[in-house]
């Protein structure tokens, strides 16, 4: 079946299991990296609003023979669930009371997001862009945010700089920032496995990953990257380790931290970092195929490549 045909059929059933009170739509919504994915909402009629479930993965797990049947019941099953939750008040969104305290930023990649990019504020940070968002709180373990485009500023009767000075200094104390060895987080992530989990699907080495690399990211392990940005962070474990910092951006929500003597070790290793991201980072977690360094001396960030350290 292929995609269009899915969707067709799986908003067919819905209005027939939902009747003629509800609306059923789908509509695109645009997503980290250029992508844009297909949102079913579901709504009353005298209700205007609706929880959003993305289609796209529900299609790629029918075509590794979900049946469609159990997919249907479990967006029925999501639409439920966040029905019975109280809305929040769309006026809430209007007011700065509300909304200034709940402002924070994240990293995406500048280049890949240059459309999103012409419709949201942003501030340029290496090859990255620093952009703004809503935190709304956690609903059913999934995070609700809304990004900040210039519609907002113009409703809020806010300027750029306010924004960003507002935003930067209240994200690390809606998400603090967690710094550890990747062999204590990939042992934490083993421990909290139920003892059902099939261990021999882990390579038998995944304990064993080297303790002089660390891994930056928030508590709430989502857009842990902009962790870096936070006043002192890299400072002080710079100095603590006495020596500068390489930083992989492995993901939106993660770096890895490797601390050096000589950064020129690292030139090479972008063209790892592209493969590492190719092969295992899905495409709207995506941050960079770049490798950063952090001057322990000066507090600068640069580019490492292949031809040499570039400071931005």
């Amino acid at each position: 079946m292929s995609y269009d045909v899915f969707v067709s059929q799986v908003m067919s059933l819905l209005k027939q299991h939902f009747g003629s009170d509800y609306s059923i739509s789908v509509h695109q919504v645009p997503k980290n990296n250029g992508l844009l994915f297909d949102g079913l909402s579901i709504s009353r009629r005298d209700c205007s609003i609706a929880p959003t479930i993305y289609l796209n993965p529900l299609y790629a797990r029918y075509q590794k023979g979900v049946p469609l049947e159990e997919l249907l019941t479990e967006i029925i099953a999501l639409y439920q669930e966040n029905a019975s939750l109280s809305p929040i008040n769309p006026e809430l969104l209007s007011r700065t009371d509300f909304v200034l305290p709940r402002l924070a930023v994240k990293l995406i990649h500048r280049q890949s997001n240059n459309v999103l990019l012409e419709q949201v504020p942003f501030r340029p940070f290496l090859d990255l862009a620093i952009v703004c968002f809503l935190y709304l709180g956690v609903r059913e373990g999934r995070q609700m945010t809304v990004l900040v485009s210039y519609a907002h500023l113009n409703l809020w009767d806010l300027n750029q700089e306010d924004l960003f000075r507002i935003a930067l200094l209240n994200t690390p104390r809606l998400f603090p920032f967690r710094l550890c060895s990747v062999k204590e987080a990939v042992e934490e992530m083993l421990a909290s496995l139920p003892k059902s989990a099939n261990m021999q699907a882990f390579p038998h080495n995944c304990r064993e990953e080297p303790e002089f690399l660390y891994l930056l990211t928030n508590r709430q392990g989502l857009d842990g990257a902009a962790a870096m940005l936070y006043p002192s962070v890299l400072k002080d474990f710079s100095n603590q380790e006495e020596k500068d910092l390489i930083i992989f951006p492995s993901s939106v929500h993660e770096v890895l931290l490797l601390p050096v003597s000589d950064p020129s070790q690292g030139t090479h290793l972008s063209s790892m970092v592209r493969e590492i991201n190719q092969a295992q980072v899905p495409r709207e977690e995506r941050l960079s195929n770049q490798v950063y360094l952090y001057r322990r001396s000066t507090g600068e960030f640069s580019i490492l490549s292949e031809s040499g350290e570039t400071i931005l």
